[in-house]
């Protein structure tokens, strides 16, 4: 028989952990709650066998402290790669793969967090030019010289700059 937790449980009990936790009765169906609520015992339920894997940007939320145990590529649901850019940015070169980011819609998760990684990522084919020309402003002013294209700004590149310092 499997025994079903709610976020209000977890929430009430993640610090007993030891007590209540077993593997083999828990519902893996819910284990994102346990990447959401029992992170610092990660190295004692996390198992990629038993972890459902839709559930991996979760682990990117709360558990990027233990990237290097859980992230797979291949196992990864890329329709949440913003979820890596946001809250993983540091493992950028290790989860990072420009055919599997979901361009161009989370260019500006790019912009606003992988902004150091510029260079790796930023193609003015595949950018969100209509949403993210104010996060390049924002963000990324120090490559101006790769992305400013008169073509697309009604600015020029002297007022980018200006608008920057704002």
């Amino acid at each position: 028989m499997k025994i079903e937790y709610d976020r209000e449980w977890f929430s009430k009990n993640s610090n007993k952990f030891d007590k209540w936790f077993d593997p083999d009765k828990f519902d893996w169906d819910s284990s994102f709650l346990l990447a959401k609520y029992c992170f610092d015992h990660f190295d004692k339920w996390y198992d990629p066998n038993t972890f459902n894997s839709s559930y991996g940007h979760h682990l990117a939320i709360y558990c990027t402290k233990d990237f290097d145990k859980w992230f797979d590529p291949e196992k990864y649901d890329w329709q949440y790669s913003y979820m890596l850019a946001g809250y993983c940015s540091d493992h950028f070169d290790k989860w990072f793969n420009l055919e599997k980011f979901n361009f161009p819609e989370d260019c500006g998760y790019l912009t606003s967090y992988c902004y150091k990684d510029f260079n790796k990522w930023f193609d003015p084919e595949t950018y969100d030019w209509v949403y993210g020309k104010h996060m390049l402003v924002e963000n990324c002013i120090a490559y101006i010289d790769l992305w400013y294209d008169p073509n697309r700004f009604e600015q020029s590149y002297d007022e980018i700059i200006l608008m920057s310092i704002k």
